[in-house]
Protein backbone atom coordinates (compact mmCIF):
# COMPACT_ATOMS: atom_id res chain seq x y z
CA UNK A 1 0.00 0.00 0.00
CA UNK A 2 0.99 3.14 -0.48
CA UNK A 3 0.20 5.40 2.45
CA UNK A 4 0.96 9.12 3.38
CA UNK A 5 1.18 10.84 6.79
CA UNK A 6 -0.21 14.42 8.08
CA UNK A 7 2.08 15.49 11.20
CA UNK A 8 3.29 19.72 11.56
CA UNK A 9 6.41 18.35 13.09
CA UNK A 10 8.12 15.14 12.77
CA UNK A 11 11.41 15.20 15.44
CA UNK A 12 10.73 12.15 17.81
CA UNK A 13 12.82 13.62 20.00
CA UNK A 14 10.63 15.77 21.19
CA UNK A 15 7.32 13.72 21.77
CA UNK A 16 6.02 10.50 22.40
CA UNK A 17 3.41 11.20 19.60
CA UNK A 18 6.24 12.05 17.29
CA UNK A 19 8.57 8.68 18.60
CA UNK A 20 5.02 6.84 17.79
CA UNK A 21 4.80 8.27 14.08
CA UNK A 22 8.34 7.14 13.43
CA UNK A 23 8.37 3.82 14.70
CA UNK A 24 4.59 3.05 13.28
CA UNK A 25 6.02 3.61 9.83
CA UNK A 26 9.34 1.62 10.07
CA UNK A 27 6.81 -1.21 10.92
CA UNK A 28 4.63 -0.61 7.39
CA UNK A 29 8.01 -0.22 5.68
CA UNK A 30 9.19 -3.56 6.99
CA UNK A 31 5.92 -4.81 6.19
CA UNK A 32 6.66 -4.13 2.68
CA UNK A 33 4.33 -0.50 1.98
CA UNK A 34 5.40 2.63 0.43
CA UNK A 35 5.65 5.62 3.45
CA UNK A 36 5.65 9.52 3.18
CA UNK A 37 5.47 12.21 5.64
CA UNK A 38 4.07 15.75 4.89
CA UNK A 39 6.11 17.69 7.67
CA UNK A 40 7.27 21.57 8.40
CA UNK A 41 10.14 20.01 9.63
CA UNK A 42 11.97 16.77 10.82
CA UNK A 43 15.12 15.45 12.63
CA UNK A 44 14.56 12.02 10.62
CA UNK A 45 16.99 10.71 8.29
CA UNK A 46 15.96 7.15 7.34
CA UNK A 47 16.53 6.33 3.24
CA UNK A 48 13.30 3.93 3.42
CA UNK A 49 10.58 6.42 3.77
CA UNK A 50 10.06 9.88 1.65
CA UNK A 51 9.56 13.19 3.82
CA UNK A 52 8.71 16.15 2.00
CA UNK A 53 9.30 19.20 3.93
CA UNK A 54 6.30 21.33 3.26
CA UNK A 55 7.92 25.23 3.19
CA UNK A 56 6.34 28.35 4.79
CA UNK A 57 6.74 31.69 4.05
CA UNK A 58 7.97 34.46 7.32
CA UNK A 59 4.29 35.87 6.72
CA UNK A 60 3.07 32.34 7.75
CA UNK A 61 4.99 31.31 10.59
CA UNK A 62 4.64 34.98 12.23
CA UNK A 63 0.73 33.82 12.73
CA UNK A 64 -0.31 30.77 13.88
CA UNK A 65 -3.84 30.33 11.96
CA UNK A 66 -2.13 31.41 8.64
CA UNK A 67 0.78 28.70 9.29
CA UNK A 68 -1.77 25.98 9.41
CA UNK A 69 -3.64 27.41 5.89
CA UNK A 70 -0.56 27.31 4.42
CA UNK A 71 0.89 23.97 5.55
CA UNK A 72 -2.74 22.21 5.20
CA UNK A 73 -3.17 23.91 1.57
CA UNK A 74 0.20 22.92 0.58
CA UNK A 75 -0.70 19.06 2.03
CA UNK A 76 -3.50 19.16 0.00
CA UNK A 77 -2.37 19.38 -3.72
CA UNK A 78 0.60 16.89 -2.88
CA UNK A 79 -1.78 14.22 -1.78
CA UNK A 80 -3.81 15.09 -4.42
CA UNK A 81 -0.84 14.34 -6.90
CA UNK A 82 0.37 11.38 -4.49
CA UNK A 83 -2.80 8.30 -5.10
CA UNK A 84 -2.28 7.31 -1.72
CA UNK A 85 -4.47 4.55 -0.68
CA UNK A 86 -4.06 6.10 2.76
CA UNK A 87 -3.52 9.32 4.49
CA UNK A 88 -2.81 9.36 8.08
CA UNK A 89 -3.36 12.66 10.32
CA UNK A 90 -3.14 13.31 13.78
CA UNK A 91 -3.75 16.43 14.44
CA UNK A 92 -3.24 19.06 12.51
CA UNK A 93 -4.37 17.81 9.11
CA UNK A 94 -6.86 17.79 6.28
CA UNK A 95 -7.26 15.20 3.08
CA UNK A 96 -6.99 12.65 5.22
CA UNK A 97 -8.96 9.35 5.18
CA UNK A 98 -7.87 7.92 8.61
CA UNK A 99 -7.67 10.50 11.77
CA UNK A 100 -6.10 9.10 15.09
CA UNK A 101 -6.48 12.64 17.05
CA UNK A 102 -3.52 12.19 20.23
CA UNK A 103 -4.36 14.95 21.84
CA UNK A 104 -8.20 13.95 22.02
CA UNK A 105 -11.05 15.99 20.63
CA UNK A 106 -10.35 19.85 20.90
CA UNK A 107 -13.67 20.55 21.96
CA UNK A 108 -13.78 17.70 25.12
CA UNK A 109 -10.19 18.91 25.91
CA UNK A 110 -11.56 23.05 26.15
CA UNK A 111 -14.74 21.32 28.24
CA UNK A 112 -12.31 20.16 30.43
CA UNK A 113 -9.69 23.19 30.76
CA UNK A 114 -12.70 25.20 31.66
CA UNK A 115 -13.21 23.38 35.09
CA UNK A 116 -9.39 24.59 35.70
CA UNK A 117 -10.64 28.04 35.86
CA UNK A 118 -13.77 30.28 37.41
CA UNK A 119 -16.87 31.47 35.86
CA UNK A 120 -15.40 35.14 34.59
CA UNK A 121 -12.15 33.86 33.31
CA UNK A 122 -14.32 30.99 31.52
CA UNK A 123 -16.36 34.07 30.10
CA UNK A 124 -13.88 35.80 28.86
CA UNK A 125 -11.93 32.58 27.34
CA UNK A 126 -14.69 32.09 25.43
CA UNK A 127 -15.19 35.67 24.20
CA UNK A 128 -11.51 36.01 23.34
CA UNK A 129 -11.63 32.55 21.34
CA UNK A 130 -15.20 33.47 19.75
CA UNK A 131 -12.66 36.12 18.19
CA UNK A 132 -9.35 34.66 17.73
CA UNK A 133 -8.06 33.93 14.07
CA UNK A 134 -6.65 30.93 15.67
CA UNK A 135 -9.37 29.35 17.26
CA UNK A 136 -11.64 30.18 14.82
CA UNK A 137 -8.79 28.10 12.48
CA UNK A 138 -8.67 25.03 14.48
CA UNK A 139 -12.03 24.67 15.30
CA UNK A 140 -12.55 24.92 11.32
CA UNK A 141 -9.78 22.11 10.89
CA UNK A 142 -10.97 19.62 13.50
CA UNK A 143 -14.67 20.37 11.76
CA UNK A 144 -14.09 19.69 8.69
CA UNK A 145 -12.46 16.51 9.61
CA UNK A 146 -15.01 14.90 11.57
CA UNK A 147 -17.90 15.96 9.04
CA UNK A 148 -16.03 13.97 6.48
CA UNK A 149 -18.36 10.87 6.24
CA UNK A 150 -15.33 9.04 4.25
CA UNK A 151 -12.72 9.41 7.41
CA UNK A 152 -12.03 6.50 9.23
CA UNK A 153 -11.36 7.29 13.29
CA UNK A 154 -9.21 5.71 15.81
CA UNK A 155 -9.97 6.76 19.09
CA UNK A 156 -7.31 5.74 21.37
CA UNK A 157 -9.58 5.01 24.82
CA UNK A 158 -13.33 4.78 24.66
CA UNK A 159 -13.19 8.31 26.54
CA UNK A 160 -11.98 9.53 23.30
CA UNK A 161 -14.65 7.29 21.28
CA UNK A 162 -17.35 8.84 23.61
CA UNK A 163 -16.58 12.50 23.03
CA UNK A 164 -16.46 12.10 19.14
CA UNK A 165 -19.76 10.54 19.20
CA UNK A 166 -21.00 13.10 21.70
CA UNK A 167 -19.61 16.35 20.19
CA UNK A 168 -19.64 15.36 16.25
CA UNK A 169 -22.14 12.70 16.83
CA UNK A 170 -19.89 10.03 14.86
CA UNK A 171 -21.40 6.85 14.43
CA UNK A 172 -19.99 3.49 15.66
CA UNK A 173 -19.31 2.43 12.28
CA UNK A 174 -16.70 5.05 11.56
CA UNK A 175 -14.70 4.69 14.55
CA UNK A 176 -12.11 2.21 15.48
CA UNK A 177 -10.56 2.12 19.19
CA UNK A 178 -6.72 1.05 19.13
CA UNK A 179 -5.32 1.39 22.19
CA UNK A 180 -1.93 3.18 22.53
CA UNK A 181 0.78 0.69 22.96
CA UNK A 182 3.74 0.36 25.33
CA UNK A 183 7.00 -1.02 25.15
CA UNK A 184 7.00 -3.86 27.67
CA UNK A 185 10.68 -4.49 27.07
CA UNK A 186 12.01 -1.08 28.00
CA UNK A 187 9.53 -0.60 30.85
CA UNK A 188 9.84 -3.36 32.99
CA UNK A 189 9.30 -4.12 36.75
CA UNK A 190 12.30 -3.44 39.11
CA UNK A 191 13.60 -5.94 41.57
CA UNK A 192 14.04 -4.98 45.46
CA UNK A 193 18.01 -4.06 44.73
CA UNK A 194 17.60 -2.34 41.18
CA UNK A 195 14.79 -0.23 42.73
CA UNK A 196 17.50 1.01 45.59
CA UNK A 197 20.20 1.48 42.98
CA UNK A 198 17.58 4.09 41.09
CA UNK A 199 17.19 5.69 44.20
CA UNK A 200 20.42 6.16 45.05
CA UNK A 201 21.04 7.11 41.43
CA UNK A 202 18.45 10.07 41.86
CA UNK A 203 19.77 10.97 45.15
CA UNK A 204 16.50 10.06 46.90
CA UNK A 205 16.28 8.57 50.20
CA UNK A 206 15.92 4.48 49.70
CA UNK A 207 13.84 4.16 52.92
CA UNK A 208 11.08 7.19 51.34
CA UNK A 209 8.35 6.19 49.92
CA UNK A 210 8.57 7.74 46.38
CA UNK A 211 5.57 9.49 44.79
CA UNK A 212 6.01 10.34 41.49
CA UNK A 213 4.76 12.83 38.40
CA UNK A 214 6.30 12.82 34.79
CA UNK A 215 4.82 16.07 33.07
CA UNK A 216 5.37 18.98 31.33
CA UNK A 217 2.05 20.69 31.75
CA UNK A 218 2.02 21.04 35.75
CA UNK A 219 -1.31 22.64 35.84
CA UNK A 220 -2.86 20.01 33.51
CA UNK A 221 -1.64 17.11 34.86
CA UNK A 222 -2.59 18.07 38.29
CA UNK A 223 0.41 19.18 40.38
CA UNK A 224 -1.75 21.81 42.47
CA UNK A 225 -3.89 19.36 43.78
CA UNK A 226 -0.94 16.86 44.39
CA UNK A 227 0.39 19.54 46.70
CA UNK A 228 -2.82 20.44 48.62
CA UNK A 229 -3.19 16.13 48.94
CA UNK A 230 0.06 16.58 50.76
CA UNK A 231 -0.51 19.62 53.02
CA UNK A 232 -3.24 17.04 54.87
CA UNK A 233 -1.73 13.49 54.28
CA UNK A 234 1.74 14.63 55.84
CA UNK A 235 0.05 15.21 59.04
CA UNK A 236 -0.03 11.39 59.15
CA UNK A 237 2.48 10.29 57.16
CA UNK A 238 5.76 11.82 57.30
CA UNK A 239 8.48 9.38 55.11
CA UNK A 240 7.47 9.93 51.78
CA UNK A 241 8.61 12.46 48.81
CA UNK A 242 6.83 13.24 46.14
CA UNK A 243 9.16 13.48 42.74
CA UNK A 244 8.14 15.40 40.09
CA UNK A 245 9.95 14.68 36.40
CA UNK A 246 9.84 17.11 33.29
CA UNK A 247 10.16 20.71 31.83
CA UNK A 248 6.98 22.19 33.69
CA UNK A 249 7.37 26.04 34.36
CA UNK A 250 7.75 25.23 38.14
CA UNK A 251 8.21 28.66 39.96
CA UNK A 252 4.61 28.97 41.02
CA UNK A 253 4.48 25.79 42.57
CA UNK A 254 7.60 26.08 44.63
CA UNK A 255 6.33 28.73 45.72
CA UNK A 256 3.02 26.95 46.97
CA UNK A 257 4.88 24.26 48.26
CA UNK A 258 7.13 27.31 50.62
CA UNK A 259 4.24 28.56 51.74
CA UNK A 260 2.70 25.35 52.74
CA UNK A 261 5.99 24.83 54.34
CA UNK A 262 6.31 21.05 52.82
CA UNK A 263 9.46 21.81 50.74
CA UNK A 264 10.79 18.57 52.43
CA UNK A 265 7.94 16.67 50.40
CA UNK A 266 9.31 17.70 46.85
CA UNK A 267 11.70 17.60 44.30
CA UNK A 268 11.77 19.06 40.83
CA UNK A 269 14.27 16.87 38.80
CA UNK A 270 13.42 18.96 36.00
CA UNK A 271 13.51 17.15 31.83
CA UNK A 272 15.15 13.63 32.02
CA UNK A 273 15.66 11.25 29.17
CA UNK A 274 15.30 8.51 30.54
CA UNK A 275 11.44 8.07 32.29
CA UNK A 276 12.49 4.66 32.94
CA UNK A 277 14.97 5.41 35.60
CA UNK A 278 12.10 7.59 37.19
CA UNK A 279 9.51 4.70 37.61
CA UNK A 280 11.91 2.23 38.68
CA UNK A 281 12.69 4.67 41.67
CA UNK A 282 9.16 5.06 42.15
CA UNK A 283 6.89 3.06 44.44
CA UNK A 284 3.98 4.55 42.98
CA UNK A 285 3.02 6.99 40.34
CA UNK A 286 0.57 10.21 40.64
CA UNK A 287 -1.23 11.63 37.58
CA UNK A 288 -4.52 12.70 38.80
CA UNK A 289 -4.82 14.63 35.41
CA UNK A 290 -7.40 16.97 34.19
CA UNK A 291 -7.37 15.51 30.62
CA UNK A 292 -5.93 12.91 28.99
CA UNK A 293 -6.96 10.95 25.63
CA UNK A 294 -4.68 8.04 27.05
CA UNK A 295 -1.97 8.84 28.82
CA UNK A 296 1.00 6.82 27.64
CA UNK A 297 3.35 7.55 30.89
CA UNK A 298 0.70 5.85 33.22
CA UNK A 299 0.51 2.73 30.96
CA UNK A 300 4.24 2.76 31.17
CA UNK A 301 4.29 3.03 34.98
CA UNK A 302 2.20 0.32 34.56
CA UNK A 303 4.24 -1.85 32.56
CA UNK A 304 7.40 -0.92 35.03
CA UNK A 305 5.39 -2.54 37.94
CA UNK A 306 3.66 0.67 39.69
CA UNK A 307 0.65 1.05 40.57
CA UNK A 308 -0.88 4.35 39.34
CA UNK A 309 -3.55 7.03 40.89
CA UNK A 310 -5.20 8.67 38.16
CA UNK A 311 -8.73 10.45 37.18
CA UNK A 312 -11.52 9.66 35.32
CA UNK A 313 -10.19 12.36 33.33
CA UNK A 314 -7.85 9.67 31.53
CA UNK A 315 -8.51 7.57 28.75
CA UNK A 316 -5.43 4.98 30.22
CA UNK A 317 -7.54 4.83 33.37
CA UNK A 318 -9.64 2.52 31.86
CA UNK A 319 -6.98 0.06 32.30
CA UNK A 320 -7.09 0.55 36.19
CA UNK A 321 -9.45 -1.49 38.20
CA UNK A 322 -9.53 0.71 41.22
CA UNK A 323 -8.36 -1.26 44.04
CA UNK A 324 -7.33 -4.08 42.39
CA UNK A 325 -3.85 -2.94 40.33
CA UNK A 326 -4.14 1.14 40.77
CA UNK A 327 -6.84 3.72 41.96
CA UNK A 328 -8.64 5.82 39.72
CA UNK A 329 -10.31 8.86 41.48
CA UNK A 330 -13.42 10.83 40.12
CA UNK A 331 -11.55 14.30 39.71
CA UNK A 332 -8.19 15.54 40.47
CA UNK A 333 -9.98 18.03 43.45
CA UNK A 334 -11.40 14.85 44.96
CA UNK A 335 -8.98 15.22 47.72
CA UNK A 336 -10.70 12.90 50.22
CA UNK A 337 -9.93 9.85 47.82
CA UNK A 338 -6.90 11.05 46.35
CA UNK A 339 -5.78 11.31 50.39
CA UNK A 340 -7.28 7.75 50.37
CA UNK A 341 -5.33 6.42 47.65
CA UNK A 342 -2.04 7.72 48.33
CA UNK A 343 -2.73 6.55 52.32
CA UNK A 344 -3.60 2.72 50.85
CA UNK A 345 -0.24 2.45 49.28
CA UNK A 346 2.01 3.35 52.15
CA UNK A 347 1.65 -0.43 52.22
CA UNK A 348 4.42 -2.40 51.35
CA UNK A 349 2.54 -5.50 50.44
CA UNK A 350 -0.65 -3.85 49.06
CA UNK A 351 1.78 -1.71 46.58
CA UNK A 352 3.71 -5.28 45.46
CA UNK A 353 0.07 -6.76 44.51
CA UNK A 354 -1.26 -3.94 42.83
CA UNK A 355 2.16 -3.46 41.25
CA UNK A 356 2.23 -6.70 39.96
CA UNK A 357 -1.44 -6.94 38.68
CA UNK A 358 -0.70 -3.23 36.88
CA UNK A 359 1.96 -4.88 34.94
CA UNK A 360 0.08 -8.06 33.81
CA UNK A 361 -3.33 -5.61 32.85
CA UNK A 362 -1.02 -3.81 29.87
CA UNK A 363 1.49 -6.59 28.92
CA UNK A 364 -1.12 -7.01 25.86
CA UNK A 365 -1.09 -3.66 24.42
CA UNK A 366 2.29 -4.18 22.72
CA UNK A 367 3.73 -1.75 20.09
CA UNK A 368 3.31 -4.53 17.56
CA UNK A 369 -0.55 -5.08 18.55
CA UNK A 370 -1.09 -1.64 17.83
CA UNK A 371 1.00 -1.64 14.90
CA UNK A 372 -0.83 -4.56 13.37
CA UNK A 373 -4.01 -3.35 14.19
CA UNK A 374 -3.66 0.09 12.68
CA UNK A 375 -2.49 -1.96 9.79
CA UNK A 376 -5.59 -3.79 9.53
CA UNK A 377 -7.64 -0.35 9.58
CA UNK A 378 -5.53 0.65 6.87
CA UNK A 379 -5.79 -2.80 4.87
CA UNK A 380 -9.65 -1.82 4.67
CA UNK A 381 -9.34 0.83 1.82
CA UNK A 382 -7.44 -1.01 -0.33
Amino acid sequence: MKIAFVIEHFNPRYGGQQVYMRDFAEFLIERGHEVSFFTHDTNVIDDRMSVEIIKLSPLAKAMRWVQWWSFLSQVKKRVKLGSYDVVMGTGVSAAVNVYQPHGGVTKASHKQNRLLTGPIHQILKGLSNSISPKHIMAAKIERDIFTDKNVKFIAISEMVKSHMKEFYHIDDSQIELVYNGVDVERFQPSSDLEKKAAKKQLSLDEDKIIFSLVAHNFKLKGLREIISVVEHLHKKKDNFLVVVAGKGKKKAYEALIKSKGLESYFLFLGAVDNPELVYQASDVYLQPTWYDPCSLVVLEAMAAGVPVISTSFNGASEMIDSGENGYVITRPDSLDEFEFAMERLFDTDHRKVLGEKARQRVEPLTHEKNFSHMEKVFRSFS
